[in-house]
């Protein structure tokens, strides 16, 4: 459905999976039934759903006959392979920040745990607004010839990451207050964690654009090997950090691991294109989304004359 430019599809079933999923916890919890077993129910339902309706919707698209398996035995070689190698790239990113819960749960207490664990939450919204966004760029680095998809992917990254600064910035501010109101003054101690944490999104909405022009234009190996790199990192800093810095050092490490992923995927994308990074990260114009909003925002508050 990205892949289609079927944003909207792909949302409404995003959406109406959660709130099932949602509902189902919401009713186990108020007849005091929630267990951890029937949590896992739910998610295992959301999940079952979300696959359902995605499915029929792009069956409305393509035609249900096309949704028959089939294909020669090169391609489905072609399938397996490329989808084991991008599944551990998408793995070992993942594992990040489960390995740091492991890291902090066997380096300090169970309290220290429970606080990282809120943050780690958190972020993942985040990180999950990132990807979200590198969604829009799908269709047009599929569509388009090789040397035209790498250069709107270069304009898309540069883009989307001053986008995510901002809203990184914003969580970081809010950080305290939110998780004051929200949770409780007992979590307090989890808004450092969250604030280092949300700057780790900039990382992903560099990436993630990235990473879909390289599954088109190079060899699965190519985003494999930095996310691995980044997940070794991520181990060691931790080991180093975690001991002094406690749970904010965990989000330090993390922090430091994703963008040594970001960096090292951004240059084998370089290589992969020959295009400059530093196109990337030249200085806002006033063609460029962010300043044309701030822009359309400051007319706005601007009092009448």
């Amino acid at each position: 459905l990205i892949r289609l430019g079927a944003l909207r599809s792909y949302g409404w079933a995003s959406v109406a999976a959660g709130v099932l999923s949602l509902t189902v916890v919401l009713g186990l919890a108020a007849a005091d039934a929630l267990t951890l077993e029937r949590a896992m129910g739910a998610t295992v339902l959301q999940l079952t759903t979300l696959g359902i309706l995605l499915t029929v919707a792009v069956g409305r698209r393509t035609g249900f006959g096309a949704l028959v398996p089939g294909g020669s035995r090169r391609a489905l070689r072609l399938l397996l392979g490329a989808g084991v190698a991008m599944h551990l790239a998408w793995v070992a990113m993942y594992l990040n920040l489960r390995i740091d819960l492991f890291l902090v749960s066997a380096l300090t207490d169970a309290e220290e745990t429970g606080l990282y664990s809120l943050a780690t939450s958190l972020a993942e919204i985040m990180f999950f607004a990132a990807w979200t966004i590198a969604h829009a760029a799908a269709r047009t680095q599929t569509e388009a010839e090789p040397e035209v998809a790498a250069r709107y992917t270069l304009e898309f990254v540069r883009q989307s990451w001053l986008i995510v600064v901002v809203l990184a910035a914003a969580a970081s501010a809010a950080a305290y207050p939110l998780i004051v109101v929200a949770y409780g003054s007992e979590w307090t101690s989890s808004a450092l964690p969250f604030a280092i944490l949300s700057f780790a999104a900039v990382a992903f909405a560099l990436e993630a654009p990235v990473r879909v022009l390289l599954a088109r234009v190079a060899r699965p190996a190519v985003v494999v090997q930095p996310a691995v790199v980044g997940a070794v990192a991520n181990v060691v800093l931790n080991l180093l950090l975690v001991p002094s810095l406690g749970i904010s050092g965990a989000a330090l490490a993390s922090v430091i691991s994703y963008w040594t992923y970001a960096l090292l995927l951004l240059r084998r994308f370089e290589h992969a294109t020959g295009l400059p990074l530093r196109t990337a990260f030249r200085r806002p114009g006033p063609d460029d989304l962010l300043v044309r909003a701030l822009a359309a925002i400051r007319v706005r508050v601007r009092p009448a004359r």
